[in-house]
């Protein structure tokens, strides 16, 4: 896809602004709510073990935690050692503190302190994320191109996002599929990056009417697809600009959901990429 490079709009700078803090939101609300927790636990455990029998513990817990999830790659190794010994020691640190505190009022403070952390992280992860959503789906994409609907809305229109999803040629597909998702207003700022999908085949029974036998035959009953939407706060203009870039959301759709007239109890599946 080719697009000029422009000033950014108003629109597009609010949504810009608004995904940085989302992705801000997640991180800060991981990292409060583990910290909280780590001081919490080392409260608990004053009096019920030795501070050599915490240590050695820990120092256990932190070596199978660096050492799980390794990657065979080289590069990825290292890289994800350096991260997950800075964090463990993080861990470490606010554990031992809250092991250390030895003020009873300071230690229900902190209790309080951890509670509240837990309201926020309930918040952020869970009510937060439905408000984005909304947002996205009222202002920035096409929930009727895409299939996304609840019990007792319309099916798609026919020019929808699993025929366009047909198209052979790729380029065609995604310029399509882009240009008919995100709003004109923001199509200089996101993109639908990726799409991975799949077809899902099964058996299926069916009775001759006129002779009245069981026949069993494959169809496919379902095609599932994955969407990875992308904001480039600089564009796409050149290589450099489009380096700089984060997932805004993924969508799980499926053509089967889409158009059937009964509910799905999960008509919709979504995520937001997080990372550690």
């Amino acid at each position: 896809m080719t697009f000029k490079s422009h000033k950014r709009t108003k629109k597009e700078r609010q949504l810009i602004i608004l995904s940085v803090i989302n992705w801000l939101l997640e991180r800060f609300n991981n990292w409060q709510f583990e910290i909280m927790t780590a001081v919490f636990f080392g409260i608990l455990t004053q009096g019920v073990t030795s501070k050599s029998e915490v240590k050695t513990f820990l120092t256990i817990f932190m070596m199978g935690y660096i050492c799980s999830k390794l990657s065979l790659d080289i590069t990825k190794v290292y890289s994800e050692v350096i991260w997950r010994c800075v964090k463990a020691m993080i861990w470490y640190t606010a554990f031992m503190t809250g092991y250390a505190i030895s003020s009873t009022q300071l230690s229900n403070q902190l209790g309080l302190a951890w509670l509240i952390s837990v309201l926020v992280y309930i918040i952020i992860q869970y009510v937060y994320p439905k408000l984005f959503r909304y947002y996205l789906f009222k202002k920035i994409l096409n929930k009727s191109y895409l299939g996304i609907r609840k019990e007792g809305d319309p099916l798609p229109p026919k020019d929808n996002f699993f025929n366009d999803a047909k198209c052979p040629n790729a380029v065609e597909r995604m310029r399509l599929i882009n240009q008919k998702t995100i709003q004109t207003d923001y199509q200089n700022v996101i993109e639908l990056s990726f799409i991975n999908s799949a077809k899902k085949t099964g058996l299926h029974y069916f009775t001759d009417v006129e002779t009245n036998k069981t026949h069993r035959e494959f169809y496919d009953h379902d095609a599932e697809f994955l969407l990875v939407f992308q904001v480039y706060p600089f564009g796409f203009a050149t290589p450099n600009a489009s380096y700089f870039h984060w997932s805004l959301i993924q969508l799980t759709l499926s053509e089967e959901e889409a158009f059937t007239y009964l509910s799905m109890e999960h008509p919709l599946k979504i995520s937001v990429k997080k990372d550690d």
